[in-house]
């Protein structure tokens, strides 16, 4: 979904002109959705068991998420700079309120294998398909009246991720409507890495029972070169 022309609809219903809807939304930024249905390139996989090297464990206690194949992404699909390919894969606690989740990245050429722990959960797998979205900041820090600015809150309330896409990778990321919060507390030290959107009727009340369950990947911007994802922090959200 191109929440770019959503926006836009939405600010134009609140009277806000073209020329202060383009100034918000030149602060847009691609991000890589990854759907279960499309006509994109399969780019990475909903649940089942991971492929890691022999020395790095299945975190203890965590399920398997997704697994995405950069090599796959769409070329320009997200501004993250993060490697060219290699896999990058999710796994977390099964709770509402994680306390442990992981973000583990395997470089391209290392041996794996698929693991075959028979301790874990498992999710029934299937692949996720790759596609460029666009993601609207919630404030990109104009300076504007504040009759203005607060007209601009309303229209950001009709954005959000339809509800095909699981995976998101890079952009501003969607607001929390639990309570908790923004994921990215400071825009200009942290970087939001990925966000996952898992509805109940995947998953059913594995996370808690909630409507949607969100998980946002969050990393300090200066770990995101030197590949510290072991550094990644996680904030979960949910929906009813």
């Amino acid at each position: 979904m191109d929440q770019r022309h959503v926006f836009r609809e939405a600010a134009r219903e609140q009277g806000l002109p073209d020329d202060l809807i383009d100034r918000w939304l030149q602060h847009s930024r691609p991000r890589t959705e990854l759907t279960r249905d499309g006509d994109g390139p399969i780019a990475g996989r909903f649940g089942g068991r991971p492929a890691l090297p022999e020395d790095v464990a299945w975190p203890d206690g965590q399920v398997h998420l997704v697994t995405v194949d950069l090599a796959a992404l769409p070329a320009g699909s997200h501004d993250l700079g993060l490697p060219a390919d290699g896999t990058l894969i999710l796994f977390s606690e099964m709770d509402m309120c994680p306390d442990e989740s992981t973000l583990l990245h395997i470089p391209a050429g290392t041996a794996v294998q698929d693991r075959t722990d028979h301790d874990h959960h498992v999710f029934p797998p299937f692949p996720l398909h790759a596609r460029t979205g666009w993601s609207v900041p919630q404030d990109p820090g104009l300076d504007l009246p504040d009759d203005v600015e607060e007209a601009f809150t309303e229209a950001t309330d009709a954005l959000s991720t339809d509800d095909d896409t699981l995976f998101t990778i890079g952009g501003h990321g969607d607001v929390a409507t639990s309570g908790v919060g923004h994921p990215v507390q400071s825009p200009a030290t942290e970087t939001l890495i990925a966000q996952l959107f898992l509805p109940s009727s995947l998953v059913d009340d594995a996370f808690g029972g909630a409507d949607w369950w969100h998980l946002s990947a969050v990393l300090d911007t200066p770990d995101l070169p030197a590949r510290r994802f072991h550094l990644t922090r996680f904030i979960p959200d949910w929906l009813g």
